[in-house]
């Protein structure tokens, strides 16, 4: 059993090489031709921060009026009201990003 278990995995490797060679030489076959690259799969989609202007503003005043709460604070409040859960680095990119408009409301 342990045998065709590593049989199984060996070959899935091997494919996954191969499929990885095959792309590799047909982009550079594309690119030679002339054809159009492709952007990495985070440019094409768009930002990976989408959050709401509602809930920023939410962030924002929650760490204006409570400046003792830290990140995971303000993370954890805004899933407790507005039922949207934040992770603690989308607090840290939000208060980054909106410096200026914390500078206003304080």
């Amino acid at each position: 059993m342990l045998a065709l278990l590593h049989l199984v995995q060996s070959t899935r490797r091997r494919l996954d090489k191969a499929r990885f060679k095959w792309r590799h030489r047909l982009a550079g076959v594309l690119r030679r031709l002339g054809g159009r690259r492709r952007g990495p799969r985070a440019a094409r989609r768009g930002g990976h921060n989408r959050t709401s202007s509602a809930v920023e503003w939410a962030v924002l005043r929650l760490h204006v009026d409570c400046p003792h709460l830290g990140i995971r604070g303000l993370a954890t409040l805004p899933a407790r009201v507005e039922g949207t859960a934040l992770s603690p680095s989308t607090v840290r990119s939000i208060l980054q990003r909106r410096r200026h408009d914390i500078a206003e409301l304080e």
